[in-house]
């Protein structure tokens, strides 16, 4: 069979992890076209797969740059601009190479103007996955509703009716909970875990007391991961000689800016504050997580999409500390898999009686075995076999 990937962000884990997963699997008895963007082949991340681009064909396409106006119409046209280049593409793609279907890599973007516009409407198969769909989380009340979250309800079971989509993954169990209680049906979706890369030997919990503790804040850096409030707070508190933060992946231009202002320099020199302000490589990253003792997961506004850093702490059974609110919260603390922070006025005062507790290694190895017993819940795979 003839597979065309497509993925065109490079930012995160986009490439780096889940199309390196998928493209490995799909290439053993598929022929695979990529389709992807200029800038993402040109990006650190996209060495990620440097050992499979024998195995498939690239193709680049130019998309327009990220849109600065965060509205709501002004991301829709943003994407749909974007839609119409890979749309343009693909087709070529597709006739000429005789493809049997596509596969999004990252299908939130489009779902909204494939249930809107007419796009391969003709007979080929369609599939995708899911990653930050956020139209139900009121109904948990993880945020608070917004006037679109009806209008989108609408236009997702719009798009299911589809007959060129065959199949939609989706990693959030909240989601799948949500269509079952509004008795959304369709063979359609298919729930799937979080992607993250396999460790070997992380099953193995030692009761390693340490008197200084690494924290671990991980991914594409944003002012999103929140990570000011953390070195702030160990400043002020003291607490920095007590702790190293390790903060590792590519920073965007504002948070370049604040990591490199003369008071963190200083604990910067210190090697109290690590910084790697680069693409961390498999290698590295496994490096990181096993040298870890907490992974930071406070992000901005809580965590209200999926969450790969999750995943990869799972992995490594490593605790993490995390807000009250979002998707991580439903998930840590349906399962014990971390300290919770509320956020609120006196967050500062919940890290200062967490990070100064006397039986926090007690706790930290508490933590572990909660990990330990969610990891074998899970399942390893990706993707379903067979389902594409």
């Amino acid at each position: 069979m003839k597979i065309l990937f497509v993925e065109t962000l490079y930012k995160g884990h986009h490439i780096s992890l889940y199309a390196k997963k998928l493209i490995d699997k799909f290439t053993k008895k598929n022929l695979v076209y990529f389709l992807t963007s200029a800038r993402a082949s040109k990006s650190e991340e996209f060495k990620s797969i440097n050992n499979l681009k024998k195995k498939i064909k690239i193709v680049t396409i130019a998309t327009h740059e990220d849109s600065k106006n965060k509205k709501d119409f002004s991301i829709f046209i943003y994407h749909f601009r974007n839609l119409c280049l890979v749309y343009k593409s693909a087709i070529n793609i597709i006739k000429k190479e005789k493809i049997d279907c596509v596969y999004f890599n990252h299908l939130d973007p489009y779902i909204f103007i494939l249930s809107i516009f007419f796009f391969f409407n003709f007979k080929i198969k369609v599939y995708g996955l899911l990653l930050n769909i956020k139209f139900h989380q009121y109904f948990f009340n993880l945020r608070k509703k917004d006037y679109l979250d009806e209008i989108k309800l609408y236009l997702f079971k719009s798009f299911l009716r589809k007959k060129y989509i065959k199949k939609i993954f989706i990693v959030d169990p909240l989601f799948i909970k949500f269509l079952n209680l509004k008795e959304i049906k369709s063979n359609k979706i298919i729930k799937i875990n979080e992607a993250f890369n396999k460790t070997k030997n992380t099953n193995v919990i030692k009761n390693k007391y340490t008197k200084q503790k690494t924290i671990l804040i991980y991914g594409a850096i944003s002012m999103r991961k929140n990570f000011k409030l953390l070195i702030d707070f160990l400043i002020s508190s003291k607490l920095i000689n007590k702790f190293k933060l390790i903060i590792a992946g590519r920073f965007d231009d504002d948070c370049y800016k604040i990591i490199n202002t003369s008071e963190y320099r200083k604990i910067i020199n210190k090697k109290r504050l690590i910084i790697k302000d680069y693409f961390i490589n498999f290698n590295e990253e496994k490096n990181l997580f096993k040298k870890t003792d907490l992974v930071w997961l406070c992000y901005k506004g809580g965590s209200d999409g999926s969450s790969g850093v999750l995943q990869m702490s799972i992995d490594n059974i490593k605790p993490v500390i995390y807000y009250n609110k979002g998707l991580i919260n439903n998930i840590c603390q349906t399962h014990k898999l971390g300290f919770q922070i509320f956020h609120n006025k006196e967050q500062l005062s919940q890290l200062g009686d967490f990070f100064s507790s006397k039986n926090l290694d007690h706790k930290i190895i508490q933590v572990k075995k909660n990990i330990k017993k969610y990891k074998k819940k899970i399942k390893k795979e990706l993707i379903f076999k067979n389902k594409i």
